[in-house]
């Protein structure tokens, strides 16, 4: 009897949240638990058409100061950028594979090619884990956002392209995922 009283407080601890959010005295990003990780949705191929989670550098690049609507999203040649990047990614995402240079390196041959944003992914294609990307005492300067993105996510981006023989894919980033509709967060109550 306990519990079902627990419940029905609960529920109704929800519901004055909920009413709260629609009349104006709670903000909508209360509902969900405020995060480091920004997210980016992918528009095509349709099979990866999702959000994916990445992870901002911790101490180079700078923040997003606009939303990207549609952008291209260029897998780098050479994958991993450790060199001036060959293909154009002028006003695009780079997408970069980790390995063989430094993090700030990566970025600054996407940034020299006109990238509007590194997004750097695991070279571990089954790693789900994302790595705190730091200068490491680097002198390099970044003017554009840097995203670390997980191994899986990245691989599946590639794979996706090379099946729909694609060189490139369009975005939108970052992606507020905290703020959700009313109708949206009623749903999470039951």
């Amino acid at each position: 009897m306990s519990l079902c009283r627990c419940c029905n407080g609960l529920v109704v601890a929800r519901l004055l949240a909920y009413l709260a959010l629609l009349i104006g005295l709670a903000s909508p990003t209360l509902a969900s638990k405020k995060s480091e990780y920004l997210h980016i949705h992918v528009h095509e191929p349709q099979e990866i058409d999702r959000l994916f989670k990445t992870l901002p550098a911790k101490d180079f690049g700078r923040g997003f100061h606009e939303v990207f609507t549609h952008v291209r999203l260029v897998p780098t040649v050479p994958e991993n950028a450790c060199e001036p990047i060959q293909n154009n990614v002028r006003h695009a995402v780079a997408l970069i594979k980790r390995g063989q240079c430094d993090f700030v390196e990566k970025a600054v041959f996407a940034e020299e090619a006109g990238a509007v944003v590194a997004l750097i992914y695991d070279n571990h294609p089954s790693r789900r884990e994302y790595l705190s990307m730091i200068a490491e005492g680097s002198s390099l300067v970044v003017n554009i956002p840097s995203l670390f993105m997980a191994g899986r996510d990245g691989a599946k981006i590639e794979q996706a392209l090379e099946a729909a023989e694609l060189t490139h894919s369009y975005v939108t980033l970052p992606v507020n995922e905290s703020f959700v509709t009313p109708f949206e967060w009623l749903t999470t109550l039951f």
